[in-house]
């Protein structure tokens, strides 16, 4: 789970080695006061080399994570 920092990106590599599957959900939110620019330009970055590597979402709130995530677990059953 990604918010709008990116951290532990090592970690995400080492499971895409070992031929792990991986899933990055990104939080899409944006609190004005709580976001730094820069931050969220390198997460939209990491995010759009992600998707060629495995699978990547965005929510905006709990619902919708659920919402995807119940997709997302329908699709691999």
């Amino acid at each position: 789970m990604i918010g709008n920092r990116i951290e532990k990106r090592d970690i995400v590599d080492e499971a895409l080695k070992e031929g792990k599957q991986v899933f990055l959900f990104f939080s899409s939110y944006q609190d004005p006061k709580n976001t730094i620019a820069s931050e969220q330009s390198a997460m939209e970055e990491y995010m759009r080399e992600m998707q060629q590597r495995c699978y990547c979402a965005s929510s905006n709130g709990v619902t919708e994570l659920v919402n995807v995530l119940e997709e997302r677990l329908n699709e691999i059953e």
